[in-house]
């Protein structure tokens, strides 16, 4: 599978694509984002407390994509607050812990989630790659990858297992994504193109200036320790 990082400073792009990473708390989404973005791997990290994202730009199929990848709360108590997020989605990184089973069993739950809050269509499907993380720690596995990939099949979902430490599979799958998401947009569904500029910081607050390039609106986002997020009016541009 041939794909190419954009390395220069230029955030032009002929897609912009809203990628979700779910699962159960610390089966390693953070992990998985951070590898992909920075090519990082952090032994210990906190859990994620409501939402956040990252972006990274990148060709795929000859066509420069813009990834907005978001990192939601795994931990019930942020339920509510993280099915917001859900909504534009157009694909989902599902991410299950190899040496968890619970989390794995939890998978149906999720998929669930995502009927009620990502809006499927015969003619805009949501694709979904489903993440069997961690298989560093092999020798502590307790999904076989049979369940997996026999739970992907059932749900129509593509299969990867997935090292962030060795970096194993993380770039294919989330490429392979794109893939799939660029064969099913069309020009309403994409996601609007903006830009981030920061500006100045008060305690533990930084005011950002978020420009939406599509509908030439502008806003203020705060953030505080996670990342809250607000429309510029045109019903599309939930960041």
């Amino acid at each position: 599978m041939a794909h190419y990082d954009v390395l220069s400073g230029d955030c032009s792009c002929d897609h912009l694509f809203k990628i979700l990473i779910c699962g159960d708390s610390s089966v390693g989404k953070t992990s998985v984002l951070e590898r992909f973005v920075c090519n990082e791997f952090r032994r210990v990290t906190a859990c994620t407390t409501g939402v956040d994202f990252m972006m990274k730009y990148v060709f795929v199929q000859g066509k420069k994509i813009g990834l907005k990848i978001w990192d939601t709360a795994g931990q019930e108590d942020y339920d509510a607050f993280t099915k917001q997020y859900f909504r534009r989605a157009q694909g989902i990184l599902l991410t299950y812990d190899i040496t968890n089973h619970k989390s794995f069993d939890n998978l149906t739950k999720w998929v669930q989630k995502l009927k009620q809050n990502v809006p499927q269509s015969e003619d805009a499907k949501v694709p979904i790659v489903l993440l069997g993380n961690k298989v560093d720690l092999d020798d502590q596995r307790v999904v076989n990858t049979s369940e997996g990939l026999e739970f992907a099949q059932l749900h129509n979902m593509s299969f990867f297992e997935t090292s962030c430490v060795t970096a194993l599979n993380i770039t294919d799958a989330i490429f392979a994504l794109a893939e799939s998401i660029l064969t099913e947009i069309s020009p309403v569904e994409e996601e609007p193109i903006y830009t981030v500029q920061f500006g100045q910081v008060s305690g533990n607050f930084t005011e950002r200036r978020l420009n939406c390039v599509s509908h030439h609106q502008t806003l203020l986002l705060s953030t505080s320790g996670s990342t809250m997020g607000e429309e510029c009016g045109c019903g599309k541009c939930f960041c």
